[in-house]
């Protein structure tokens, strides 16, 4: 625990936010000043998202920023073991595969849900000639698993300054499901803002690759937030992994972070599947067999049929043998309606990155001073 007088010493949040906002500013301006100006984003980007060719034909939908290797996590106290939700304390192996169960129902909730599979098989997109592309969009389920509230072995990275100090500004209330300013300096001193650099995709030779793109979603929130996770293994310290720095909690700057950032619930914004979500999975004693089996299947295929089960006794977790019914068939011509009325806002977002293919056509001097 810091003193009083070396906390004093800290910089504040905004002194941080001053810092890495410029870091992003000089890079853009290096870029624009290269032979690579118009090959990297700008601030004017920020927002929008770039659909990534993956080897198996489907696409990722990559935040943009000027700095698309850089990635902030705010955490508005400090804590010297800093483990990801699923490794925490009190985290058993029943506890454990009980999230991992949840983390499977919520799939198939996912595939349900009619907006997953409009994204999921093909959206068109025009190129500048005018030929057009479908684009099949990879789901991100564990992102989306790990937004929404279930336990996983990720912790959440953003591509974007003010969504990190949002979280390091703020406390979580569960139950109302709200976040607030800090303002009691006294009992909540500090905090800690990390920074991670890794080119996205693209593993290194000498570690593996550590950040998974959550971007664009058929849910609105990890979009809104420009979410990509950092995956751990039990016993690593996000500490040891990460640049920190840590800052002094300043109540007029709390304030001012949190209605800037979460204006208009941008961050989060009010969705069918948030309380469904809650309290259907994250809050749930009761799960199909589908994700039992497939938990077992992906994370605990060692074990026993009967232990697992032990487990989900232990935690008075029941299966259900027959077919869950996410939506009614109301309720799912009710979505696709909304889709076929929001369409072009989830488009306009998407800005791909066209490169031509075709034949080359060789000119002389005199043709490029035409």
């Amino acid at each position: 625990m810091m003193t009083k007088e070396e906390i004093a010493k800290l910089p504040t949040l905004l002194d941080l936010i001053d810092y890495y906002l410029a870091g992003e500013h000089n890079v853009e301006l290096r870029t624009e000043l290269s032979v690579f100006k118009g090959a990297f984003p700008t601030h004017l980007q920020k927002g929008f998202f770039e659909p990534l060719l993956m080897e198996d034909g489907t696409s990722i939908l990559l935040p943009l920023s000027p700095i698309q290797h850089s990635y902030y996590r705010g955490e508005s106290s400090y804590h010297e073991e800093c483990y990801p939700s699923l490794y925490r304390k009190g985290m058993g192996e029943a506890e454990i595969f009980v999230e991992r169960v949840k983390r499977c129902e919520m799939e198939l909730l996912m595939r349900d849900y009619p907006i997953t599979g409009i994204v999921e098989r093909g959206i068109q997109a025009q190129d500048p000639v005018g030929n057009w592309h479908p684009l099949f969009f990879r789901i991100g389920y564990d992102g989306m698993a790990q937004h929404y509230g279930i336990k996983t072995e990720y912790m959440d990275l953003t591509l974007d300054v003010w969504t990190a100090a949002f979280f390091a500004a703020t406390t979580y209330d569960y139950a109302s499901d709200t976040y607030s300013p800090i303002t009691d300096i006294d009992k909540h001193p500090y905090g800690a803002f990390y920074l991670y650099n890794e080119i996205p995709m693209l593993p290194s030779f000498d570690k593996k690759q550590r950040v998974d793109v959550v971007g664009m979603q058929p849910l609105a929130r990890p979009g809104r937030q420009s979410a990509y996770v950092f995956k751990m293994e039990k016993g690593e310290n996000f500490n040891d992994l990460t640049q920190k720095n840590l800052f002094r909690h300043d109540a007029r700057v709390n304030e001012l972070v949190f209605n800037y950032t979460n204006r208009s619930n941008r961050l989060f914004p009010k969705e069918l599947l948030n309380e469904r979500i809650r309290k259907r999975i994250v809050e749930g004693k009761e799960f199909s067999l589908w994700a039992f089996e497939e938990a077992r299947k992906r994370y605990f295929a060692n074990r026993s049929e009967e232990e697992l089960k032990g487990y989900l006794e232990e935690k008075e977790i029941g299966v259900r043998t027959d077919n869950i019914q996410w939506f009614a068939e109301a309720e799912k011509a009710e979505i696709v309606d909304y889709w076929k009325a929001h369409e072009r806002e989830f488009l306009n977002k998407i800005k791909p990155r066209w490169a031509y293919h075709g034949p080359l056509k060789e000119v002389g001097a005199k043709d490029l001073v035409k």
